[in-house]
């Protein structure tokens, strides 16, 4: 199992006997133990179109294929049919530079879709997610990044 954030996630749906299985918000964060990053609230390609995220690539090794869903606060997991598996996946590789998250929403939107979501004010959301990413900067340094 990788070592990540992200691990005891996988570990859980490695476990699953479900094909679906929907997790809201506060659920994720219960089973990884730590507050779930902005992004991952209002960025549907954190989940599923990011294949220079370690996560993302894991998950997808596990044969399971995730769907976030904004407005009901959940993430909706699906385990992917094995005839869309590839036979080759392309070798891992991690990013030269660190890439940028894409918002499809304007910043201030995205704001406040999730302070309206998680009934907060904007400074408690957006010290959440200086705190992210503070804590993947300090993941990527000791992973030798």
């Amino acid at each position: 199992m990788p070592n990540t954030v992200y691990a005891p996630l996988l570990a859980y749906l490695r476990d699953a006997r479900a094909d679906r299985v929907f997790l809201t918000f506060a659920e994720i964060e219960a089973i990884i133990g730590r507050p779930l990053a902005l992004s991952a609230q209002v960025t549907p390609s954190y989940w599923t179109n990011a294949p220079y995220i370690p996560f993302v690539r894991d998950l997808q090794a596990l044969g399971w294929r995730a769907h976030l869903e904004v407005r009901r606060q959940r993430v909706a997991f699906r385990r992917a049919a094995a005839a869309h598996q590839p036979r080759n996946p392309p070798p891992r590789t991690e990013p030269s530079v660190q890439v940028g998250v894409y918002l499809p929403l304007p910043l201030h939107v995205a704001l406040d879709a999730v302070v309206s979501a998680r009934g907060t004010s904007r400074q408690a959301v957006i010290e959440l997610a200086l705190r992210t990413w503070l804590d993947r900067e300090e993941e990527h340094e000791a992973a030798g990044g």
